[in-house]
């Protein structure tokens, strides 16, 4: 199975405590008066044993102080909560958490609590900010630290969606379709440590040669490709990517990979035909959101995808006579 889901019902602090995550050395004493409640999740990936992450709640003020991992660096957003970390320092819905493997998290959150962490290995979260000169020194030199306002609304609900997606569909999924969607995670959880970095890489190829480059690189695997992997093949940062995505293509290098996966699943509605159910080749190209999917499948093609799997692939358009 290319993914493992642990789902845990609490009516105590005592197992909050002992399965905030799966790596957790947490002591937690409840701050809130009554009787504590809440669900945790844990995603384990089975092609990717570095990475793991955890979401859940909590009904009731704590104060959290441990571990989180000692092999790991944790990253976590708030979802939903209002408190302090780390002494003084604020940490509220929207913020990022992040914590060097080995080193104590001291926390108090006053109220209902709603979280995800990522777990990941060092050389692994090396390798994913590899195209942001300077990213990981970011975090080294910080070690513990929060960022503000990591995560827009907009984000903090993506987030959420994905996440509840892979929990409900994760064990039917390929690894390809997993591997992609872990990069969107890292992608929402890292995005303030690239920002906080100045450095902007070095000279790169023309912007022609490096869109046509990518445009090969792209026709060779049948897979979702995330954006990061793309900076990481290529050496390149986001900026970029964006900035020659813009000046050859005229838009952004996000909205270029959505259509192209759009283009394989409207192939592969046509080719693969009755036998098959539009969610199965959505989910087959990374796309866990069925009624956003349909949407935007609908803009581009301006038709249903159950309309484009019910037509004939051997139908064709009669031409108008000429003359």
């Amino acid at each position: 199975m290319p993914v493992s889901i642990k789902r845990i019902h609490f009516e105590d602090f005592e197992t909050l405590a002992a399965d905030l995550t799966p790596d957790n050395q947490t002591e937690v004493v409840q701050l809130g008066a009554g009787r504590m409640s809440g669900d945790l999740t844990h995603v384990a990936f089975a092609f990717e044993p570095t990475f793991g992450i955890s979401t859940g709640s909590f009904s009731l003020g704590v104060r959290a102080a441990g571990v989180l991992s000692d092999t790991r660096w944790s990253l976590g957003v708030l979802f939903r909560s209002d408190g302090r970390v780390l002494g003084r320092q604020k940490f509220g819905t929207g913020d990022l958490a992040f914590t060097a493997p080995g080193e104590e998290r001291y926390a108090i959150l006053r109220d209902k609590t709603r979280f995800a962490t990522a777990l990941i290995h060092p050389a692994a979260i090396q390798a994913f900010l590899g195209s942001s000169p300077g990213a990981y020194d970011e975090i080294e030199r910080r070690h513990v630290s929060v960022l503000p306002n990591a995560a827009s609304s907009s984000e903090i609900w993506q987030l959420r969606q994905l996440l509840t997606e892979i929990i409900e569909h994760g064990p039917t999924l390929s690894d390809d379709v997993l591997a992609f969607h872990q990069r969107n995670i890292l992608e929402v959880v890292t995005a303030p440590i690239r920002d906080a970095c100045r450095y902007r890489g070095s000279h790169h190829p023309a912007p022609n040669v490096l869109a046509r480059d990518i445009d090969r690189y792209l026709i060779s695997i049948a897979r979702p490709i995330h954006i990061s992997e793309l900076c990481e093949v290529f050496g390149v940062t986001r900026r970029t990517l964006h900035r020659v995505f813009d000046e050859v293509l005229g838009i952004a290098p996000v909205t270029f990979l959505r259509h192209r996966r759009l283009c394989d699943v409207h192939a592969a509605l046509k080719r693969d035909g009755p036998g098959v159910t539009v969610q199965e080749i959505a989910h087959n190209y990374g796309f866990l959101h069925l009624g956003r999917f349909t949407a935007q499948y609908r803009a581009v093609f301006g038709e249903l995808p159950s309309q484009t799997l019910r037509r004939d692939p051997r139908s064709v358009i009669p031409r108008a006579p000429l003359g």
